[in-house]
């Protein structure tokens, strides 16, 4: 499936693949976004291929942005976190009791 981009509330959702040769593309997209919106953010959850490296492309945007720009991005939860979620959230957690 190729890569769908929506709109969804003010969210940008990405659905689909991405190619390695595509992440540039993205990446620009998102930069000329940014010029015209001060706060961006960004749901790719639903990527299907190479969502490490947007991961790394969105930091290194991030962190190349000015004190007025906002650029907020969430992908796919690894499988570690929600053990550890399901993990804190048990009812045997007797520090759950406690709290």
């Amino acid at each position: 499936m190729a890569l769908e981009i929506k709109n969804i509330e003010g969210v940008i959702c990405l659905k689909g693949a991405v190619s390695s040769s595509h992440i540039t593309e993205l990446v620009n997209f998102f930069k000329g976004l940014l010029e015209l919106e001060s706060r961006v953010i960004v749901n790719f959850c639903n990527v299907t291929s190479n969502q490490k490296s947007i991961l790394r492309e969105f930091i290194k945007l991030e962190n190349s942005l000015t004190d007025e720009q906002e650029f907020l991005f969430y992908g796919e939860t690894p499988d570690d976190a929600i053990q550890l979620y399901k993990e804190l959230n048990s009812p045997l957690n007797f520090y759950r009791i406690a709290a």
